[in-house]
């Protein structure tokens, strides 16, 4: 930004609204390569993000054990991420599906705000966007838990 302001001779809010201008008009000129950007950035939101440093360890040792757990997290938080993506799509499209999870409006204003997450960064931002995914995705595996909660017992009661 620093280059930017000196070569181009205007100050920061100048320099960010002549870019939003620039933006703006590529947006427009290739609304379909935007599309594709969003919707790529939307995917990439839902990967599950871990964060670390190996060699901030003081046993290097433990390396190889802990980047094992952390693939098992990824898998974890991964399959949770796409568990939301399914029973949030049958939430909104199957009434017994909403009759079954009970869901009360305290949890309905959290999957809201997961979604809403998700939709704003993606449509702002291409990047790193699971670093948006990564204050919810605690929450986002609480949720996940509530609803096996629900669902596996009827699962063992139709069996029977």
């Amino acid at each position: 930004m620093d280059e930017l302001q000196k070569n181009s001779k205007l100050g920061f809010y100048a320099l960010s609204r002549k870019l939003t201008d620039i933006s703006m008009g590529l947006i427009r000129a290739h609304p379909d390569l935007y599309l594709k950007n969003v919707l790529s950035g939307w995917w990439m939101y839902w990967w599950a993000p871990v964060y670390w440093s190996p060699e901030t360890l003081a046993i290097p040792a433990l390396i190889p054990l802990i980047r094992g757990m952390i693939l098992i997290e990824r898998a974890v938080m991964l399959l949770g991420n796409l568990l939301f993506i399914g029973v949030t799509s049958m939430l909104l499209t199957w009434k017994k599906a909403r009759a079954a999870l009970e869901m009360s409006p305290f949890l309905w204003l959290v999957l809201g705000s997961i979604w809403m997450s998700s939709l704003a960064q993606t449509v702002l931002d291409h990047g790193d966007n699971p670093r948006y995914l990564a204050p919810l995705q605690s929450i986002l595996l609480v949720l996940v838990a509530w609803w096996l909660y629900q669902i596996i017992p009827s699962l063992k009661t139709d069996k029977k």
